[in-house]
């Protein structure tokens, strides 16, 4: 528990599963919270039916805005990524497969760059086999000026930086000589917003030609369609599972 990633108080993750293989594939779970909100600790909920299943979870921590920039939480969640995939690929795990509710979809989305692949390695970066997105939020311009989300700019966005920090306004080309599969779900009972950018997303990831499933959750909120994964007979539990 609270292994550092890099030196912020926040800045930790904790490991599951630690008695298993070391090649055990391995899910790393980011929680929502609009960025401003929730911890590793609440987010614990979804570890059970996946350490069950002979899988390591990593639950991952970040500083919160507007103690920092909005641009600095999505360098800290690739600091986060670039720890993990090179102590999975130091163990030899299996597979590494990326769940991310809300805001913590958004950090996965943006993580993917060519960027990043530079720097961590074509080989490393092959362990990622599943990027599974609940309720995401992928084009911030439609948040940047909603109070709820953004009282008083929290976030620190503007026109200079919001398409920048969108998954949304990306290319993900780059992403055609990897196998990842993409998982995008959303809950019938989710806000209309929410449905449409995960609809809008899943058509972006498409026109790239990248293997990308949308589904809508029936009788699900944004709520408990994240909170359901404790479940092991949940829907996106099981699918999840089946493709480690």
């Amino acid at each position: 528990m609270n292994v550092s990633y890099d030196e912020g108080e926040r800045q930790k993750l904790d490991v599951y599963g630690v008695n298993l293989p070391n090649d055990a594939p391995i899910v790393v779970f980011m929680h929502g919270g609009y960025w401003q909100g929730m911890n590793k600790f609440t987010s614990s909920y979804a570890i059970k039916p996946f350490v069950d299943a002979g899988i390591k979870v990593i639950v991952v921590d970040h500083d919160l805005c507007p103690d920092i920039p909005l641009s600095e939480v999505v360098k800290q969640f690739r600091k986060a990524s670039e720890f993990i995939i090179n102590e999975a690929f130091m163990k030899k795990a299996k597979s590494i497969s990326f769940v991310g509710h809300l805001s913590g979809a958004h950090l996965i989305t943006l993580m993917l760059e060519q960027k990043f692949i530079d720097k961590i390695g074509s080989e490393k970066f092959k362990l990622i086999k599943n990027v599974v997105l609940i309720s995401g939020i992928y084009d911030l311009n439609e948040l940047k000026d909603v109070k709820c989300a953004n009282r008083d700019n929290l976030l620190s966005l503007d026109s200079s930086n919001v398409d920048s920090v969108s998954p949304a306004k990306q290319t993900f080309d780059h992403l055609n000589n990897f196998s990842i599969k993409f998982f995008l779900f959303v809950g019938s009972d989710e806000s209309p917003t929410l449905q449409q950018q995960s609809n809008n997303m899943k058509d972006i990831l498409g026109s790239s030609r990248l293997n990308a499933e949308f589904r809508e959750v029936e009788n699900c909120d944004h709520f408990n369609i994240v909170e359901k994964l404790s479940e092991s007979d949940y829907e996106i539990t099981k699918i999840i599972v089946s493709n480690i």
